[in-house]
């Protein structure tokens, strides 16, 4: 396998991480794309303003939520750039990238193994099983999940509470996925 110049490239050495401001961001909505930022952090003064820059996951493959819906780990090309990131690197900035391994897409290659494979898909972990997670704390509705009862929710921050946004089949295997409190629920049945 070919190494990237950016696994060749030793950009910052871990143990001289600095504190000081962290820029988060959005390439797209500061200049356009990640080439527009490393040209405004080639300004004389702008990049002495901060030691760290938090690229927000819009530099993965995703299909919504501004990156927080992940399809793989490979560069979205649209907004970024391997070079972008080297340039930034060699700008002494420490780069900080998120994993976002609990916002997994519908498209993703392991939620579409699931919905292939039901309980026999490698990543059936991956996932939580909504029914099974909530067993004994709220109610069957008729839509077949289980609605909690309200004791166990109100502790919980749901970002968007309250909205039934998707509901699926799986159509071979039976698994049903509804996205409810903003929360994708996952029904895995036992096959």
């Amino acid at each position: 396998m070919r190494k990237t110049e950016i696994e060749e490239t030793n950009m910052t050495d871990i143990n001289k991480i600095e504190n000081g401001p962290m820029l988060n961001l959005y390439p797209d909505s500061l200049g356009g794309d990640l080439e527009a930022v490393a040209d405004l952090f080639e300004r004389n003064g702008f990049a002495d303003a901060f030691s760290s820059m938090y690229i927000l996951p819009s530099i993965y493959h995703s299909d919504l939520d501004r990156g927080f819906s992940v399809i793989d780990y490979d560069l979205e090309e649209t907004f970024h750039s391997e070079k972008a990131l080297l340039r930034l690197g060699r700008q002494n900035i420490d780069l900080k990238l998120d994993f976002v391994l609990n916002h997994a897409s519908v498209q993703s290659p392991q939620f579409q193994d699931l919905l292939e494979n039901g309980s026999q898909s490698e990543y059936r972990d991956f996932f939580i099983n909504w029914n099974t997670f909530w067993e004994n704390c709220g109610e069957m509705t008729e839509d077949g999940y289980i609605q909690p009862e309200q004791k166990y929710l109100d502790p919980m921050f749901f970002r968007k509470p309250g909205l039934p946004l998707l509901m699926a089949v799986g159509f071979h295997t039976g698994i049903r996925f509804i996205r409810r409190f903003g929360i994708l629920m996952i029904i895995i049945p036992d096959i």
